[in-house]
């Protein structure tokens, strides 16, 4: 019973890292399309010649 305690404890602990990186990378993701989008938001913006009032 001991053993299958810790392997059941292992299990959950990969599991748990394993959410945690899908996590970091969908943030990473995000970032990365955000920054995308500002950076095409600025060109609009050169190519209009002026600021718009979307911010």
């Amino acid at each position: 019973m001991f053993e299958y305690e810790i392997q059941e404890a292992r299990g959950i602990e990969l599991r748990e890292r394993a959410a945690r990186v899908r996590l970091a990378k969908a943030a990473a993701r995000a970032r990365r399309g955000a920054g995308e989008r500002v950076a095409a938001r600025e060109a609009e913006q050169r190519r209009s010649g002026g600021v718009t009032a979307a911010a």
